[in-house]
């Protein structure tokens, strides 16, 4: 682990991050507040709009096992 985090040290990521309770919304904050963009997927709208409201992230309304979900 120490050395993935060495060698991002600097550098900004792309992360998706499959549910938006209590520790996907603590996630995604720390991950902005480090500067990296993030992707939040929740199938609760109300939460995922609070979400989206606080924090510079995109979202999307769906089911995290959706098989589309990974479809470029």
């Amino acid at each position: 682990m120490g050395q993935f985090v060495k060698s991002c040290k600097g550098e900004f990521m792309d992360i998706v991050i499959v549910g938006d309770g209590k520790v996907g919304f603590t996630l995604a904050s720390q991950l902005d507040h480090e500067g990296h963009n993030g992707a939040v997927i929740d199938n609760k709208t109300a939460v995922l709009e609070k979400t989206l409201n606080s924090l510079d992230v995109v979202g999307a309304w769906q089911w995290g096992h959706a098989r589309n979900l990974v479809k470029g």
